[in-house]
């Protein structure tokens, strides 16, 4: 969901990002929108959300269902750990 110009280490059949790809992000909106869409799922399977910050900075902060949903990835090794640890590499 959230490639990297990078190839996987695990999975060889990940799509990969590259300049042509970047370059319809940038001026697609209907790819941007879908994009915020894909994270705004993703930060809730975490208990996470985004909000506005000062100066329209966008904020990553726990949600009320952090406490709950940290269960499913909190220790260092376990898979959605380190598909987290990807969607920030971006």
């Amino acid at each position: 969901m959230f490639p990297l110009r990078e190839k996987s280490r695990f999975n060889s059949s990940v799509p990969t990002l590259n300049d042509e790809v970047i370059q319809a992000f940038r001026t697609s909106e209907e790819l941007r929108n879908r994009l915020l869409y894909s994270f705004t799922v993703m930060l809730a399977f975490y208990g996470l959300e985004c909000r506005e910050g000062e100066n329209a900075e966008i904020v990553i902060a726990k949600s009320g269902e952090y406490l709950s949903r940290k269960r499913e990835w909190i220790e260092q090794f376990n898979h959605n750990y380190l598909r987290l640890t990807r969607i920030l590499t971006l």
